[in-house]
């Protein structure tokens, strides 16, 4: 799956302190990135650009909006695919032996290894990892680092360091390959987190836009009506207050509005 928007903002979304990283929540992703694009049609009209840059919203930030859509509706459908994905046996099982190897070699390096200080140091930022990239990684270094220090497992009888290092870098070509599959290098809870960021940031600018909207067309009922979210209108059964609108999510996983990110 081809992601233009979201490789363009990842440096941005990846900035965006973890405190203020929130799952969307509130109303269907799919209603929510539908009004997200109707918003950007509606701020791509030179007229209106120039009433909400008038009264003070920065030029910039409507530039990227479209990108900011985009964005999330890439991640959403990438966090859809990860969550949706079933592993193959053979994947699940070399995870499972992947983890054990890895606490097995550790373990061995520690105590083999003990008299050495850099690769003790090594140790520390090798172990432990988090999901598979990282297990992956792991396997790598474990196995250099023993690779490297063959003799220093001499005495060891208890454990094979050459075995294990073989066997860390062929569960490694099965990891890579189940990985490789489906065309991204991270998992499931990367995927996550990456959309999470997306719909931080884009509920940031939408709360933004509709504001100034609504403050640049004050006066003008028809014009402010497009500057709240249609959803939240119908859901206001007779309160007449304009609506500040959460972003939304899945309608099995609704939680608050996300908070806005600095980014």
């Amino acid at each position: 799956m081809e992601t233009p928007n979201l490789d363009q903002l990842r440096p941005t979304l990846e900035a965006i302190p973890a405190a203020q990283v929130k799952m969307p929540g509130g109303m269907p992703i799919s209603t929510y990135t539908t009004e997200a694009e109707t918003l950007s049609r509606l701020i791509g009209q030179t007229d209106v650009r120039s009433e909400l840059e008038h009264v003070g919203v920065p030029a910039a930030n409507l530039d990227i909006f479209p990108t900011a859509v985009g964005a999330a509706v890439e991640a959403q459908s990438l966090w859809v695919q990860f969550r949706d994905r079933k592993n193959s046996p053979e994947y699940n099982d070399a995870i499972a032996e992947s983890e054990k190897l890895r606490d097995a070699m550790t373990d061995a390096c520690r105590w083999n290894l003990r008299d050495n200080q850099r690769a003790q140091a090594a140790l520390d930022v090798i172990y432990p990892g988090k999901g598979v990239p990282d297990l992956n990684q792991d396997l790598h270094d474990l196995a250099g680092l023993i690779e490297n220090n063959l003799d220093k497992f001499d005495a060891d009888q208890s454990f094979d360091a050459q075995a294990a290092a073989t066997r860390a870098r062929a569960l490694r070509e099965i990891l890579l390959g189940e990985a490789a599959s489906h065309h991204h290098a991270f998992d499931k809870e990367d995927a996550k987190e990456q959309r999470d960021r997306a719909f931080t940031y884009l509920d940031k600018l939408v709360d933004e836009i509709r504001r100034a909207g609504r403050y640049a067309y004050r006066g003008d009922e028809a014009m402010t009506t497009r500057f709240v979210s249609g959803y939240w209108r119908r859901q206001r059964i007779g309160d007449d207050e304009p609506a500040i609108e959460p972003a939304g999510e899945d309608v099995t996983d609704p939680t608050p509005n996300p908070a806005p990110a600095d980014a």
